[in-house]
């Protein structure tokens, strides 16, 4: 039986490491301009996690997510991130050295190596409890910077199944991205 070929897209970046995001269903590949870098290796290396996030797209994509939330503005917003950040008392992580709130194609939150984070202005649709889900995940990364088993361990000191937020971020995901402007 021959293999299923694997379709994505190749964005050559001013990156260290090569990394693979779902697009709303569209696989990227994001690699380093310089050097000869194995794609297909790459993607092969990574099945497993592509098939995994693939079925939640499918199931969630499926899954009508209603949003009855008010729009948060955006000041609110970096006011609900603040507060959520003094809240959780992650000291010995030093605090952020700047909060952004952009538009993002690809991602709730990101940490830099600079220690700024980045939030996704779709966070003003998102309930409380979303958000603040959100907030310790990248406050988290200040401390871990890497999925890693220590990441993991500091995480569920704030929440013991990670994973059930994760999917509802899916469903709101899809529920915002395919939702007319």
């Amino acid at each position: 039986m021959r293999k299923k070929e694997e379709k994505y897209r190749v964005v050559k970046r001013k990156v260290k490491y090569p990394r693979l995001e779902l697009r709303t269903g569209e696989l990227v590949v994001v690699a380093p301009r310089d050097g000869d870098f194995d794609v297909p290796a790459f993607v092969a290396k990574h099945r497993d996690w592509i098939n995994g996030k693939q079925f939640l797209i499918k199931k969630y994509s499926r899954q009508s997510v209603v949003l009855r939330q008010p729009a948060l503005a955006k000041e609110e917003l970096r006011t609900k991130i603040k507060d959520y950040w003094s809240q959780l008392k992650l000291s010995s992580t030093g605090a952020p050295s700047r909060v952004i709130i952009k538009k993002m194609k690809s991602k709730w939150g990101s940490c830099s190596s600079n220690k700024i984070l980045s939030f996704n202005l779709l966070l003003c649709h998102l309930p409380d409890n979303m958000i603040k889900y959100i907030v310790t995940h990248e406050c988290c990364h200040l401390k871990h910077r890497k999925h890693d088993h220590n990441f993991k361990l500091l995480l569920s000191k704030f929440y013991k199944r990670p994973a059930r937020f994760e999917a509802k971020l899916f469903g709101y995901w899809f529920a915002l991205s395919t939702a007319p402007a």
